[in-house]
């Protein structure tokens, strides 16, 4: 029987981490719940880009700890994790 890597995960994050992944969670399924619901008009327009360019940022930032925190090292090859920074 051959044995696999399995990764260890982190005990915690941070809270922050965890209010932005709560936030973007939330921002998407207002946001489709929006766009289903409503016909497309300029306020969509006017929005949208401040919404993927925070949910982004939150994005990035969760990344980004939870990189630090070795959560994604046995998926990142070497080059990947400097590319990240």
């Amino acid at each position: 029987m051959v044995a696999t890597h399995t990764p260890v995960l982190p005990e915690s994050m941070s809270l922050d981490c965890y209010r932005k992944l709560h936030r973007a969670r939330e921002t998407a399924r207002w946001l489709f719940l929006d766009l289903h619901t409503r016909p497309p008009n300029g306020l969509n327009q006017y929005y949208l880009p401040f919404v993927f360019s925070w949910l982004a940022d939150d994005l990035n930032a969760i990344h980004q700890e939870l990189s630090a925190r070795g959560l994604f090292a046995a998926f990142q090859s070497p080059q990947e994790s400097s590319d990240d920074q």
